[in-house]
């Protein structure tokens, strides 16, 4: 929790930045932490829920949603079928998703990677290019 910690004290958290830069009628945010969203809600946000990763998103709002973000978050997830279904049961015909995950090839990991020293987050499950993202997607029924 401290990188969501030092993003939230910042007012740089995406969450955060959205609800200050745009007019939307509704924010709502989603986490599997309870701590995580204790942070926010300790900084004046609101219409944040603590899911169940087994749940599907459709068990918590009963509307479709316009635009739904999920930053940095498709790394953790284990079973990203699951995930995808979930997040497309609360999308309409003209809803968009956004995704976005680190970068799997920095220059960083690439130079540690000649010494054997692979370096990778410990709640990450895989990295992704823009070749499996895609492939992801359409095998999910996703464009």
């Amino acid at each position: 929790m401290p990188f969501t910690e030092s993003k939230v004290k910042k007012g740089t958290l995406l969450h955060q930045r959205i609800m200050n830069n745009s007019n939307v009628n509704r924010l709502a945010g989603v986490d599997i932490s309870k701590t995580g969203i204790s942070l926010m809600q300790k900084s004046e946000i609101d219409d944040l829920h603590v899911i169940e990763s087994s749940k599907n998103l459709c068990d918590y709002f009963d509307e479709k949603f316009d635009i739904i973000i999920a930053g940095e978050v498709l790394e953790h997830v284990s079973n990203m079928g699951i995930f995808l279904d979930s997040i497309k049961s609360v999308c309409d015909d003209n809803s968009l998703i956004l995704i976005t995950v680190p970068n799997f090839a920095p220059i960083k990991r690439i130079f540690r990677l000649f010494w054997f020293n692979e370096v990778v987050h410990p709640d990450h499950v895989c990295y992704f290019s823009v070749s499996t993202l895609s492939s992801l997607f359409d095998k999910n029924g996703l464009e």
